[in-house]
């Protein structure tokens, strides 16, 4: 286990652990009116969380909702406090953007992502081929990060340069490799 201190949890410890971060979600969205709109709409407040039927009446969103807030959806903090935008991949349209908090990019981002890259058998201290691009999108950055909180050697080589890309994964022996299948 990577984090056995939460993934050793017992079921009324995790039921715990979600009503305090559901709270500290509630109390965050309830200071943004676009968030209290959207719950409104459902006939909620944000702070609804909590209860015990919340997450089964929490509204959804749709990609029509967050393209009609372009350029900024739903931000859950202050813009002053967003240190970067990384937006969905998409094939057609605009991609969404979203704001990530420094908070959110160094340190949130990095947890969940060692965590799906500890489920999907990644170890500490591998080599790793992380085939994603970079830019706007999240796929690169977001394994990136992942791969650092798991001390791997990442060669962050991007798409393309078909020929060299083959040679190195022949000549660099690695024990991972992260792409998108086109």
């Amino acid at each position: 286990m990577l984090h056995p201190d939460i993934e050793s949890l017992d079921y009324p410890a995790i039921c715990r652990l979600q009503n305090e971060r559901l709270t500290k979600l509630g109390q965050r969205l309830s200071e943004r009116p676009d968030w209290v709109a959207h719950f409104a709409a459902a006939g909620m407040k944000p702070s609804d969380l909590t209860a015990e039927d919340g997450l089964a009446h929490a509204p959804f969103l749709d990609k029509s909702a967050l393209h009609s807030r372009y350029p900024f959806p739903f931000l859950a903090a202050p813009m002053q406090s967003v240190g970067r935008f990384m937006a969905t991949s998409v094939t057609t349209g605009l991609p969404v953007l979203f704001g990530m908090t420094e908070h959110d990019y160094g340190e949130l981002l990095p947890y969940q992502m060692a965590r799906v890259l500890t489920a999907a058998g990644v170890q500490r201290g591998q080599r790793a081929y992380q085939g994603y691009g970079y830019g706007v999108w999240i796929g690169g950055p977001a394994l990136d990060v992942g791969f650092a909180a798991l001390d791997c050697t990442t060669f962050p080589i991007g798409p393309g340069r078909g020929e060299l890309v083959v040679k190195w994964l022949r000549d660099h022996s690695y024990d991972v490799a992260s792409m998108s299948p086109q």
